[in-house]
């Protein structure tokens, strides 16, 4: 039998970033799939420049990274 799904995105989770303005309010957002929440983390990082940001996988938040400025 083959199958259409590829093994190695299987386990791909949709994961949203949040921009959140110096007033506590949320600017904008990003979605993305990766393989688990540590790059998931390092890709939010890589972008924590002007805005503080809030990872979240579904209605879970996983971690919030202070603005850089």
């Amino acid at each position: 039998m083959i199958t259409s799904r590829r093994p190695e995105t299987a386990s791909m989770e949709r994961y949203t970033a949040y921009l959140v303005g110096p007033d506590g309010h949320t600017v904008g957002f990003v979605e993305f799939i990766c393989s688990d929440e540590g790059a998931a983390k390092e890709r939010v990082r890589q972008v924590a420049n002007d805005y503080a940001i809030e990872l979240w996988r579904s209605d879970r938040k996983i971690a919030a990274y202070e603005a850089r400025r």
